[in-house]
């Protein structure tokens, strides 16, 4: 841009004074609102980069408690396997103790059966007034068992009749 300044009105020489290419400086309003955009992208920028971490750790969560639960599963399988295995071994051991028992019983009746009425045995009258001590008694006849239901595990018992096991045979 060039100016032409009289410096005296009898001078015929023009002075040229060149002012320089100034850019001019945004107000502050301006300023404010470039800076607040900027930080609005920046702000979105951040936003989408959470959301994406933040569903990447979800997914390596759900990874691992999806690992967890099939590794805590296979534990389960394996544990009510072996508990029904020896639900089933202490259920025959049961059995057997009860037939032993019973006979032991019988003896140990004999036993305690006075020597009198050893000779009357054929009077039941004279018998039934008399109770011998048992040498073994039931209170309880059930064992832990593990069933399955769908993906439900059911720790429960299962209830031995000692008695029905000796009419099956």
């Amino acid at each position: 841009m060039s100016v032409n300044l009289t410096v005296d009105r009898n001078i015929t020489n023009v002075i040229q004074y060149q002012i320089p290419n100034l850019t001019l400086l945004p107000s502050s309003k301006q300023v404010t609102r470039i800076t607040l955009n900027q930080l609005k992208l920046d702000i979105a920028k951040l936003e989408k980069y959470l959301q994406e971490k933040v569903e990447e750790k979800t997914k390596q969560e759900q990874k691992a408690l999806k690992e967890k639960i099939e590794k805590g599963i296979q534990e389960l399988e394996t544990i009510a396997e072996k508990i029904n295995s020896l639900s089933t071994e202490i259920e025959a051991l049961m059995i057997q103790f009860k037939e032993i028992a019973v006979e032991v019983n019988r003896n140990y009746h004999l036993i305690q059966l006075p020597p009198f009425l050893r000779q009357i045995k054929s009077d039941k009258s004279k018998l039934n007034c008399w109770r011998p001590l048992n040498i073994w008694d039931v209170h309880s006849s059930s064992i832990p068992t593990v069933v399955r239901r769908g993906a439900k595990f059911i720790l429960t018992v299962k209830m031995v009749d000692l008695f029905n096991a000796e009419r099956d045979k």
